[in-house]
């Protein structure tokens, strides 16, 4: 089986998709608009289209997009060495548009958040683009039901749910030693998207109701470069908070050492406003670590409040710093629902099941 994969070569889920594909042993070619370490994947041809990153991720200006039209010509030629069975786009506003005007088929589009949430919503035009690309694709892929449900909105078509699931061999239970501090955070993007500010605020309550316990804020993940305003406003905050000491901001990590930030965590806080999916909140679970999310439909669709996570109302830091200090006090709770969570994530978003149920399906649209 051969796979033309149109995606961000520089995304983890990418390279994860890439490299599990070709473990299955299936031939791939990834085309990317961007250029970027080829060291990261596995046994496979890349062809980067050579733009920048900021030249894709623009919110406020589209017109640095147009440049995607000169990448046309070097997709068709690609088919036409490469002989795909099947063309699957990732991120429909930029990758899937692209793969609808190249007109190959069997062709399926991957929506993953941003794509489908907001970039419609913006004019007429984006919507058309969005509606006209899901015309032209074979199958259509969202990671979790919520985002499928928005997806409906532009198409009559069958959404096929193929959940990011969790490499259970990699997110695993580990003891880490020595550790003088609870800690408490998430390992996530620092975005307003996410409810970064909500965080910090509910670890200051959590410091105000229990001072005398070793306390710190791990915050894993890199800021915003389209919002650095509101980046060193969180910075602002922790020093007008006077929790400066007790935060940690590590910046970008590597990824495979993600998985020792989330077995760091006691406690894992996700109090986002919007989430595609909540690929980062269920790694720490499957660490066997208690999650507290806010409740919007994206982690509602995940966690069951009280059994395999905590539930709390978005943007109401004072719930979550309350639910904080429950777990805090109490390490059988913390473990129980550590440990529902682990069974919940290798029940339902075991990576190794996800990707067969992918594979499946690029098997029967090649036999129809």
């Amino acid at each position: 089986m051969r796979i033309l994969i149109l995606s961000d070569a520089n995304s983890s889920h990418t390279r994860k998709w890439v490299n599990s594909l070709i473990d299955e042993g299936i031939e791939i070619l990834l085309f990317s608009l961007t250029k970027c370490d080829e060291k990261l994947y596995k046994n496979v041809e890349i062809i980067n289209f050579g733009l920048l990153k900021n030249e894709i991720n623009t919110e406020k200006n589209d017109s640095s997009k147009l440049k995607y039209f000169n990448a046309i010509p070097i997709i068709k030629k690609a088919i036409k060495n490469f002989k795909p069975d099947i063309v699957h786009a990732h991120f429909i506003s930029s990758y899937g548009f692209l793969a609808s005007l190249v007109n190959f088929h069997p062709l399926i589009i991957s929506v993953w958040g941003n794509d489908i949430y907001a970039f419609p919503r913006k004019t007429f035009l984006h919507k058309q683009i969005i509606k006209f690309a899901l015309r032209r694709a074979d199958k259509i892929f969202s990671t979790s039901k919520t985002m499928a449900h928005e997806t409906q909105k532009y198409t009559s078509k069958n959404i096929e749910f193929t959940p990011f699931g969790i490499n259970l061999s990699t997110f695993k239970p580990e003891t880490i030693s020595e550790k003088d501090y609870f800690y408490i955070g998430a390992i996530k993007s620092i975005d307003k998207t996410y409810g970064t500010e909500y965080l910090i605020r509910a670890f200051k309550s959590v410091k105000n109701k229990l001072p005398q316990l070793k306390l710190k804020l791990l915050l894993v993940g890199q800021a915003s470069k389209s919002d650095l305003e509101y980046y060193n406003y969180l910075l602002d905050l922790i020093e007008k908070l006077e929790i400066s000491s007790d935060v940690i901001l590590t910046g970008q990590v590597d990824y495979e050492k993600i998985s020792y930030f989330h077995n760091l965590l006691d406690i894992g806080v996700y109090l986002s406003l919007q989430e595609s999916f909540g690929v980062s909140a269920l790694e720490t679970s499957a660490c066997e670590k208690p999650v507290i999310v806010s409740d919007i439909p994206a982690y509602c669709e995940i966690f069951e409040n009280g059994k395999t996570g905590i539930i709390v109302p978005k943007m109401n830091y004072e719930v979550a710093a309350n639910e904080i200090v429950k777990l805090i006090e109490d390490q059988n709770y913390r473990n129980k629902i550590g440990k529902n969570a682990r069974k919940m994530v290798e029940d339902e978003y075991d990576w190794k099941q996800c990707v067969e149920k992918v594979i499946n399906i690029y098997n029967k649209l090649i036999k129809k």
